[in-house]
């Protein structure tokens, strides 16, 4: 797929709206520089994260229903994405959050919470797969929580410190 196409075939997701076309455009980018290959088509037998920056097991709020869903995430630190996977074992990631221009802040409301924000306002970028294929996501913020306290601390650390080595971040 070009990224014309791309771009043409993401017209109108945001509520009949389109995502600007930079915003398209980076995230086809992103995705042509780090594909997302299935085991056959890899050589390292499905093993495409082989020196994560950190990883573990985290609840994940739903961005409409706020429900919490159980989620393995990897943190990666090229390019600085943070992964996450249904089940520890899987193979192909659910949904990612590029890190760039990302801060990572631990909740008032809950000592093991962390937020996920854009520095600069707007949205936070993301994405998942779906049935229908790979959807943006539009959300201000996105909240994670950890078995523990310390743990939401050093995931903290390490995401603000992965985002300002995002090779866009700023």
């Amino acid at each position: 797929m070009t990224e014309e196409e791309f771009i043409n075939n993401n017209r109108g997701i945001d509520n009949g709206e389109s995502l600007p076309a930079q915003l398209l455009s980076e995230l086809y980018q992103g995705i042509v520089n780090n594909e997302i290959l299935t085991t056959k088509e890899r050589d390292d037998e499905g093993n495409l994260f082989t020196d994560p920056l950190k990883e573990g097991w985290m609840r994940k709020q739903g961005g409409i229903h706020k429900g919490w869903s159980k989620r393995w995430f990897i943190l990666s630190g090229q390019p600085s994405t943070l992964f996450y996977f249904q089940n520890e074992n899987d193979i192909d990631p659910k949904g990612f959050f590029p890190l760039e221009n990302v801060e990572a802040s631990r909740s008032e409301r809950d000592e093991k919470q962390i937020e996920l924000r854009p520095k600069m306002g707007g949205f936070l970028k993301s994405a998942k797969y779906e049935n229908s294929g790979l959807v943006t996501g539009n959300h201000k913020k996105c909240i994670l929580k950890c078995p523990n306290s310390d743990e939401a601390q050093r995931w903290v650390e390490l995401l603000n410190e992965s985002s300002q080595h995002h090779p866009n971040g700023r």
